[in-house]
């Protein structure tokens, strides 16, 4: 008995392993240049898919070129006062925070 609870142990801790860590997406929506600065504002849409969930989040970014490299910041969601556009699915349900 002490070995098959041992096998289980190890099933349900894999089980959580898989369901915490999720693959990471990112897709470019819109890239557009300012006609007169030197700025880039951009547009993606990341997706993180989880065990049993997904989570959608469209990004704001606005960048600019210093020294032959493109430098892009958040301009919505983690650390921002903004919140990106977002979506989860869980369980054949989905929910957005659009408003």
């Amino acid at each position: 008995m002490p070995r098959f609870s041992k096998m289980l142990m190890g099933v349900v801790a894999l089980a959580i392993g898989g369901a915490s860590s999720g693959c990471f997406s990112r897709q470019m929506v819109n890239f557009q240049t300012h006609p007169d600065q030197n700025t880039v504002l951009m547009e993606t849409f990341e997706t993180r898919d989880y065990l049993v969930w997904s989570k959608h989040e469209h990004v704001y970014w606005s960048c600019a070129e210093t020294n032959n490299a493109l430098q892009c910041t958040r301009r919505c969601g983690r650390g921002t006062d903004l919140v990106c556009p977002a979506a989860s699915i869980f369980a054949n349900s989905a929910s957005t925070n659009y408003r």
